[in-house]
């Protein structure tokens, strides 16, 4: 009876401990995950044409690594106490594991095998992190944790540009333009963005009890659009505008048949006269956005990295394979291309292309039908609940594709983008049942 007690006592000293612990684990995890910070003091400061001319593999990245090593560890170490659940989803998931395994299994054609070994073991620890996100915490749960992650985003970005402003705002090609904690203007935005969903749907979300102060979710959504504003990102304008649209035309997917097809019929129109208007004043387009025709170089690289992929078209160069400067495939686009900063072209600016390139067209079959698949699950969930947090899975699956055309968030497994959309895939497995439960309970409030 006394070892019976001890075991108890031991059980729920642990869960207390978990409490308290996981979310506090899961906030920083996600804080790394988005680069912010460290990437930018390992760096020092460094921005996109500022003479420096270091690159990138000069700098030591060890305290990046080591902390993604122990994230990892305290992940698996976490889906092992719940392993049954775990289990059971990755059981269930169809597109996931296989898209993830592809890129492993690429080792066997990449031209650079150890580069695509290191950062595929990467992925799988960041798959992993969104599987933990989607068996550990319910999809409100799961705006609450996004909540504070971008708030500290939010706030990070602020105290640096009081504290430390020649970190805060880019220097060289970019002078002035606000970045925050982040390495690049565009990545602030890309990042900020989500930021501006998730507070809205907070801010709109009478259901939670938990929302006393109301108020400062409109106080971020405000500050946040105004330092997108200040980051002089045309790219994060547009997708901002982009993705304010969507967030209030997916609230349409609720009504009757009659009224939701006449609203996207309305809206299907307005859609044909906006890109008209754009086909007929192009250089009045791209220069509100702070581009010009060819999206500041990257139609010309796309051109390029076209010819590489029609020589592997089917599989790719294996992931991380392909973009080492001059060495290997990509020395084609940065001769073709010309003189692009230290180290030459990064990548080709465009996450599709990145996939082809990793995986060819096997990789970006499977990745939309994934996709497809999994946004019909997304609108059928906002037809049939009338919670708001209901509206982060198609969001967010649209918000991959938009930020995916000119910018490439899926050519790395290692970020908080990747990671969101695993735990978005993960999430919409267990939905419906989830929600057709009457009584939910939680025990993270």
């Amino acid at each position: 009876m006394v070892d019976i007690s001890t075991n108890r006592n031991k059980s729920s000293t642990l869960s207390q401990f978990l409490k308290v612990f996981e979310p506090v684990f899961t906030i920083l995890a996600l804080f790394l995950f988005s680069g912010g910070i460290i990437t930018l003091v390992v760096t020092n400061g460094a921005g996109q044409g500022d003479g420096r001319n270091i690159p990138a593999s000069a700098y030591n990245y060890s305290i990046i690594n080591g902390s993604l090593v122990l994230v990892y560890l305290i992940t698996f170490t976490l889906l092992i106490l719940r392993w049954r659940k775990v289990l059971a989803l990755v059981i269930k998931d169809r597109y996931i594991s296989v898209y993830v395994g592809i890129f492993l299994l690429s080792y066997f054609w990449s031209d650079f095998p150890q580069e695509t070994l290191k950062y595929g073991l990467s992925g799988v620890g960041c798959t992993a992190f969104g599987l933990y996100l989607a068996t550990r915490y319910t999809p409100k749960e799961q705006i609450k944790i996004l909540y504070w992650t971008f708030a500290l985003m939010l706030i990070s970005s602020i105290l640096m540009a009081i504290a430390v402003p020649q970190y805060a705002f880019m220097s060289g090609l970019h002078e002035g333009a606000f970045r925050g904690i982040f390495d690049h203007k565009n990545g602030f935005g890309q990042k900020m963005i989500l930021g501006v969903l998730i507070f809205l749907i907070t801010a709109l979300d009478r259901k939670n009890k938990q929302n006393k102060h109301n108020w400062l979710s409109w106080l971020y959504i405000v500050v946040t659009i105004v330092l997108i504003l200040f980051s002089k990102s045309g790219n994060a304008l547009l997708g901002l505008v982009i993705m304010l649209t969507l967030f209030f035309i997916s609230n349409i997917l609720r009504s009757r048949y009659e009224i939701m097809i006449s609203a996207f019929s309305a809206c299907a129109i307005l859609g044909l006269m906006a890109i008209t208007w754009v086909g007929s004043n192009e250089d009045v387009f791209f220069a509100a956005i702070g581009e010009d025709a060819t999206l500041t170089g990257r139609t010309e690289i796309w051109s390029y990295v076209w010819d590489m992929i029609q020589q592997r078209p089917w599989l790719g160069y294996g992931y991380k394979g392909f973009w080492h400067g001059l060495d290997g495939a990509s020395a084609y686009v940065n001769l073709a291309f010309g003189p692009y900063g230290t180290g030459g072209i990064p990548h080709s600016h465009n996450g599709f292309l990145e996939i082809i390139l990793a995986t060819g067209f096997l990789g970006l079959s499977v990745f939309f039908i994934g996709f497809f698949v999994n946004l019909v699950k997304a609108i059928e969930l906002i037809r049939k609940n009338r919670d708001m947090e209901v509206l982060w899975p198609l969001l967010y699956l649209t918000y991959t594709i938009i930020s995916n055309i000119v910018e490439n968030p899926l050519k790395a497994f290692d970020n908080l983008l990747w990671v969101l959309y695993a735990a978005t895939i993960f999430s919409l497995i267990n939905a419906k049942s989830y929600y057709a439960k009457e009584n939910r309970s939680s025990n993270f409030y």
